[in-house]
């Protein structure tokens, strides 16, 4: 059905009437709904008398105006009323339902008390007879209804306003975490009541006090909105993506199984880790931990669901972050293996031994090469075995896993890499070193983790050499690191070296007496080192 428009150019006279807010192109826009066009051409004539230009369009029905008005605003709507045709009731209704304040007004050919009652009733702005269109009042009945318009649209605009203030973070335009929970709660009923997949991600910027104090908090913000951005744009318009608060993210995705979870975090993870952050002349990269975690039967309610998740991130931050993980808690893999999954169960084991075993000969061929470098050879090898042995045996005595483990043994041996760029004679001075010398040596860390940075299967180990000269107590380098945000490894490698370097000959000094050194040890717990590591620590190196 054709929409007849119309621009009427009405002459600027002086005219009392209501300022009112003008559509982009400076028109009001006016939709008439009627048969003929009479009441146009009335209503042309008429509306001479104000100031700004006027844009008509016209449709024949009720059916093709509620269209027309899903697909355009209009500053009034002009009805007949002629059913079954044209329904001013029906176009009342449906404006209400809709939440649609635009004023509409009546036109009939003969003037009905009994219609101008009901249409009023059902929120028509007002009613008029064909022949009330050519009073001279007409203008400021216009007037009057793009006033109301206008009020409407601005009380509509500020409640919006009023309302995604209440939702949204202020920084990053994310929805807020009282949010998220409202929302979360909603799918989650959803998806036990119809046994629908959901899927949740839990996501931390690593390592992000450590952006906030090298370059400050606003580049730091600038960071968080960086990230929020990438996660936006990395997941469907049905995912629900907020900031759960300080450096943390949530991602809520319905109808989504746990490999598709996974799946779309890694892909989520690889994105955020090679996104270029520009400050200045400088291009700063971040990764992330994301801890991932799926509907299951056993899980009653979303708190339960964001716990899981929580805890993967957890897993994830201390197996050395940069990394997924999926909480496998109740998710009863062993038990759900009956005997024809065996064959199955065996193999995965045998990949699992061959990936490790791979990875172990590579690291090992790694390590000799970088070990026989003439710059490497001599004390910084020495300590760095004697290191690897002490770290080694603390990691064991704690029991952590082999993977854990062994990053801990490989990042011992090569702890001290980024020395090969320091000069030798500032390595072995004897005297008080210089500010300027004393800046150059406490850089070794971050050059040592770039050397091995691009290495295969080094992503574990990188972190534990970055950080291991950061003190419990946030007073070490190069990132005054404090407590936890250090990595365990890294935290448990300090410990390590510093015993070498107290009981061990340097070029510098002579070694500390044993006794002495053990008091060095007790006395650093809760400053330099984490006090939970210096009884265990102390019962492997007493005889």
């Amino acid at each position: 059905m054709p929409v007849h428009v119309e621009i009427v150019k009405t002459r600027a006279k002086s005219y009392n009437h209501a300022k009112v807010s003008m559509a982009p192109n400076n028109q009001y826009s006016i939709l008439v709904i009627e048969e003929e066009g009479v009441h146009k051409r009335g209503l042309t004539r008429q509306l001479s008398k104000l100031k700004e230009p006027i844009k008509f369009v016209r449709v024949p029905s009720t059916h093709r105006a509620l269209q027309v008005l899903e697909e355009h605003n209009y500053s009034i709507v002009l009805t007949d009323h002629k059913p079954p045709r044209i329904d001013s009731f029906k176009l009342l209704k449906a404006l209400k339902e809709k939440k649609d304040f635009t004023p509409t007004i009546v036109i009939t050919g003969e003037g009905n008390n009994r219609l101008a009652r009901e249409v009023l009733k059902n929120g028509a702005f007002d009613y008029l007879s064909l022949k009330e269109t050519q009073s001279v009042f007409l203008p400021h009945l216009f007037s009057a209804a793009l006033e109301r318009k206008r009020l409407e649209d601005e009380v509509h605009e500020a409640t919006e306003r009023l309302r995604n203030l209440a939702i949204s973070d202020g920084l990053t335009g994310l929805y807020n975490h009282r949010h998220l929970c409202e929302l979360m709660e909603k799918e989650f009923q959803r998806a036990r009541r119809y046994r629908h997949p959901l899927s949740f991600f839990m996501i931390d910027i690593d390592y992000f006090k450590v952006i906030n104090d090298s370059y400050g908090h606003r580049v730091g913000d600038y960071v968080l909105t960086q990230v929020a951005k990438v996660l936006s744009q990395s997941v469907r318009g049905v995912d629900i993506v907020a900031r759960y608060g300080g450096d943390e993210f949530a991602v809520v995705l319905p109808e989504t199984s746990v490999g598709a979870a996974l799946s779309i975090a890694e892909r989520i993870h690889a994105t955020i880790q090679n996104h270029k952050i520009y400050h200045k002349q400088e291009i700063i990269y971040v990764s992330t931990s994301i801890g991932v975690a799926s509907l299951h039967p056993q899980i009653i309610s979303k708190d339960e669901l964001i716990t899981l998740a929580d805890k993967a991130l957890y897993e994830a931050k201390t197996r050395g972050r940069g990394q997924v993980r999926l909480d496998t808690q109740l998710i009863p893999v062993e038990d759900s293996m009956n005997e024809n999954f065996q064959p199955l169960k065996e193999l995965s084991h045998q990949i699992r031994m061959i990936t490790s075993e791979v990875k172990r000969t590579y690291l090992d061929i790694v390590i000799q090469s970088i070990q026989k470098q003439k710059s490497f050879e001599g004390h910084l090898k020495e300590h760095g075995e004697r290191v690897s042995h002490w770290a080694t045996l603390l990691a064991q005595s704690l029991q952590l896993n082999e993977e854990e483990t062994s990053s801990i043994r490989i990042a011992s041996l090569l702890h001290d890499i980024g020395k090969v760029a320091v000069n030798k004679s500032i390595i072995f001075k004897r005297q008080g070193m210089t500010s300027l010398e004393l800046g150059v040596i406490r850089k070794h860390p971050i050059i040592g983790a770039k050397m091995v940075q691009d290495i295969h299967f080094m992503d574990k180990e990188v972190p534990l050499i970055l950080y291991h000269h950061e003190r419990y107590d946030g007073h070490g380098y190069p990132f005054k690191l404090c407590g936890e945000e250090i990595p365990l490894g890294a935290r448990i490698i300090a410990l390590a070296e510093s015993w070498d370097a107290m009981t061990a000959p340097q070029p510098y000094r002579s070694p500390l007496d044993r006794k002495e050194a053990l008091r060095e040890i007790e006395k650093g717990g809760g400053t330099q080192f984490d006090p939970e590591l210096i009884s265990p620590f102390l019962e492997i190196v007493t005889p």
